[in-house]
């Protein structure tokens, strides 16, 4: 039997609430109160449903049988709906939407959390971020709140603002909000879908992204390769090549354009970034 991939071991977990939930007796007590409540014998057809869902609404009755149906779902770790659909509409597998309608109560989320309270600021990273799919969490001190612009159909001319992500507190994080039962592969997997949503939206705000982090070898040597110096006298390579190679000096040629070559490199990294009026851009180019 093959193995099985982090995502379906999920949604093999969710089956089985589903399934568990199916066998439940609650569940045929439940159904029947449901009928009772709105004045039915029958199951819905999907269309009786849809076009009965206003009367439902406002139906008090209902509305109690419906809190019924939440702390039933809340045994299963599912969501009410799956509870008060089983019940009452005609045909209902719920396992047939997994990955198109949410089933557990608890699922996976994908954040970007921001502290800022630039008016400007929260409505550009808001607008971006719901294109990529994501919510903006605002979090002043202890609170949280959803930021949502009054009217996300409008785009607003965001792209002339000033803010590029170099205001102080007006920048934002990408968190990931997992269940316990989550598998772990398939969390390290949703924080790096998560980190490239959050590159995305950086560039759509203006920010400069650095490359993918990497160790070097080269960062010991700097003080052997003089990296502060800017320009090496007249035979300062092989002066580096001298204490570098004592042992070989066979290919001084070679490794003089070596010894140049990571001068340059740890240049880039150790000095380049932190110089006065340098583009924190460029390391990246």
């Amino acid at each position: 039997m093959a193995k099985l991939s982090p995502a379906d071991r999920w949604k093999t977990h969710i089956l089985e609430q589903i399934k568990a939930l199916r066998l439940s007796d609650d569940l045929r007590g439940l159904r029947a109160r449901g009928l009772t409540s709105l004045g039915r014998k029958r199951m819905y057809s999907f269309q009786e449903w849809w076009d009965d869902f206003g009367r439902r609404a406002t139906s008090p009755t209902y509305r109690r049988w419906y809190e019924e149906c939440s702390n039933l779902a809340e045994r299963f770790r599912l969501v009410p709906w799956v509870v008060s659909n089983l019940c009452l509409l005609k045909g209902y597998r719920p396992e047939n939407e997994i990955g198109l309608m949410v089933m557990e109560s608890d699922w996976p989320r994908v954040r970007f959390v921001t502290d800022s309270n630039d008016e400007t600021f929260l409505r550009k990273l808001s607008y971006n971020a719901q294109q990529v799919g994501v919510y903006v969490i605002q979090r002043r001190e202890s609170v949280e709140n959803l930021f949502v612009n009054a009217d996300q159909n409008e785009k607003g001319d965001y792209s002339n603002s000033s803010d590029n992500g170099s205001v102080t507190g007006s920048k934002f994080f990408v968190r990931v909000e997992t269940p316990l039962e989550y598998p772990p592969e398939a969390a390290a997997q949703l924080h790096r879908e998560a980190s490239q949503l959050a590159k995305e939206l950086a560039r759509q705000m203006g920010y400069d992204i650095p490359k993918r982090l990497r160790a070097s070898k080269l960062v010991p040597m700097a003080e052997d390769l003089r990296v502060t110096t800017k320009r090496l006298p007249r035979g300062g390579s092989y002066d580096i090549i001298d204490r570098t190679y004592a042992d070989d000096l066979g290919k001084d040629q070679k490794r003089r354009k070596l010894i140049s070559s990571r001068r340059h490199k740890l240049r880039v990294r150790l000095l380049k970034p932190y110089e006065p009026n340098s583009n924190p851009g460029e390391q990246s180019k």
